[in-house]
């Protein structure tokens, strides 16, 4: 199963959720983005991806490490 970290939840954000949800049902995402309100979209056909009110780059800093977390 695929994990996917999507930084943004603007126009390309949205697209690439879907995108990769249609290519890989059973894959997870996680969506970055500082605006709080961005991230209570709601995409038909992605359940329980996790949003993250957080800076893309202080979250980077945080959680990226060498382990492959994310694909």
């Amino acid at each position: 199963m695929a994990s996917y970290l999507i930084l943004g939840a603007g126009t390309f954000g949205r697209l690439a959720l879907n995108r990769l949800a249609r290519q890989d049902a059973a894959a997870s995402f996680v969506v970055v983005d500082r605006d709080p309100a961005a991230l209570t979209m709601r995409v038909d056909g992605v359940p329980g991806w996790a949003r993250v009110a957080s800076e893309a780059a202080a979250f980077l800093v945080q959680h990226l490490r060498d382990d492959g977390r994310w694909d």
